[in-house]
């Protein structure tokens, strides 16, 4: 369906988390919205009903364009 990679980050910080408070964030790079797009309305249903296996989390999902800086030479 297009993936390039998949990301997956826990979230540290000091003591137990906080209700609202985000545990852990997926990240699927696609080369184009388009087939972002394509890639969730073909596999949400299926996911959306696996997650009852993972977590009582209701999660929340977003598209977003990823921005590469130049550090420079001295970086």
């Amino acid at each position: 369906l297009g993936l390039v990679r998949l990301e997956s980050d826990r979230v540290l910080y000091p003591g137990e988390p906080r209700p609202g408070q985000v545990v852990a964030l997926t990240n699927a790079f696609f080369s184009d919205l388009k087939q972002a797009q394509t890639a969730a309305k073909a596999t949400m249903a299926e996911l959306a009903a696996d997650i009852p296996n993972y977590t009582n989390i209701q999660p929340e999902s977003y598209f977003a364009q990823v921005n590469e800086h130049d550090l420079g030479a001295g970086a």
